[in-house]
């Protein structure tokens, strides 16, 4: 490493971009375990964030992060480097997966899951959990896992779209952009004038999200050798002001049900182009290198806090959604459900959310700094061989 390269406290951009997903994400889930079990309540408009804008922004940083590693030669694309790339996804996601698996089997719905037959596993531990949906998740609240079989089978086909198309672009790159992002809302429009069924055919499938994923991909090129400019520094918290906005416009909307047609088809698109302009203003060649994340860079820069809340968001995604029932079944437990609505809006949330932030931290100590201690090792020692 050059020591005399420059450092920052700064938060890092996609920390902060995977913590608004994961808010987004949050805020509805909040809202559809309460209604479980408190089906009469009245929500405010706040409470109906974008979960699958969430989702669109986690398949394009994703793609984006991964594409990082082939355009800088860290993932070699011959049959060698391609298993390397592979392993080390999977010991990156399996373990705290599996492990979550394990205790909803074991200890919080056992008698669930028998009476659907242990069958109904096999699609997420097989990752096809987003082809066959139709399983235990009605009774067993864990259906949001699609995810992680979608995005496994993108880190399938990662390397080889790296290999067979990105690599060999060299020219017209913003041409080529705008077409993938032109294909996926082409495919979208499709889908809608053939009224094809939306969630089961349009978000959770991998092959409908190929655009956000290799668009995302497909960003490096453009990033890989960009300098800082002014333009980019002006840039930086309009655009990031521009996402923000846009996610809120979409809450409001999807309370009152209003332009529902926009936020499924268009919105995809809009997404893409907006989280591509944040990456483009804020990733570029020679940027300073941060900070340790510590109590001391966290007082120093408070915003810090979406670093730290970035490093366990994938177990605060696994866990979240179980863990919000946690306050619920207490509430039904100890009071008969006799408790003002405003109690539960404001309670619910809150308790679950860090109940789920000790539930990610632990797992991340426990399960994915090791993990990624050894991935890290792996890398290094097949690269050296």
């Amino acid at each position: 490493m050059n020591t005399t390269q420059k450092t920052t406290n700064n938060a890092n951009i996609f920390n902060i971009l995977k913590s608004i997903a994961m808010l987004s994400v949050f805020g509805v889930h909040s809202l559809i375990c309460i209604r479980v079990f408190y089906p009469d309540i009245h929500f405010p408009w706040v409470f109906y964030t974008p979960a699958w804008a969430a989702m669109w922004m986690f398949f394009i940083i994703s793609g984006y992060l991964l594409g990082k590693g082939f355009y800088n030669n860290k993932y070699q694309t011959d049959k060698k480097g391609i298993l390397i790339f592979w392993i080390n996804r999977i010991i990156r996601i399996l373990p705290p997966y599996l492990l979550f698996l394990l205790f909803m089997l074991l200890f919080v719905y056992p008698v669930e899951f028998a009476k659907e037959h242990f069958y109904s596993l096999i699609p997420m531990l097989t990752f096809t959990d987003n082809i066959s949906v139709i399983i235990s998740k009605a009774k067993v609240p864990i259906g949001y896992l699609w995810f992680i079989s979608a995005i496994v089978q993108l880190y399938l086909l990662a390397p080889f779209g790296y290999k067979y198309i990105f690599s060999k672009i060299k020219v017209n790159k913003l041409l080529i952009f705008f077409l993938i992002a032109g294909i996926g809302l082409g495919i979208r429009l499709i889908y809608n004038y053939f009224k094809i069924p939306y969630f089961n055919n349009i978000v959770i499938p991998s092959w409908t999200n190929l655009d956000l994923f290799f668009g995302g991909m497909f960003l490096n090129a453009f990033t890989i050798n960009s300098e800082d400019t002014t333009i980019k520094k002006w840039l930086r918290p309009i655009s990031l002001l521009l996402l923000i906005v846009t996610l809120l416009m979409f809450t409001y909307q999807l309370h009152f049900r209003a332009s529902w047609w926009f936020y499924k088809f268009i919105a995809p698109t809009v997404i893409l182009a907006l989280v591509a302009l944040i990456i483009y203003c804020f990733d570029y060649s020679g940027k300073p290198v941060q900070e340790p994340l510590c109590l001391k860079a966290i007082l120093k820069n408070p915003l810090r806090l979406f670093d730290a809340y970035g490093t366990i968001v994938l177990g605060f995604y696994i866990y979240h959604s179980y863990l919000l029932t946690v306050p619920l079944k207490i509430y039904k437990a100890s009071e008969g459900g006799q408790i003002s609505d405003l109690t539960i809006l404001l309670t619910v949330p809150l308790i679950g959310f860090f109940i789920t932030v000790i539930a990610a931290s632990l797992n991340y100590l426990i399960i994915e700094k090791p993990a990624n201690k050894f991935r890290y090792s792996f890398i290094r020692k097949e690269n050296n061989k």
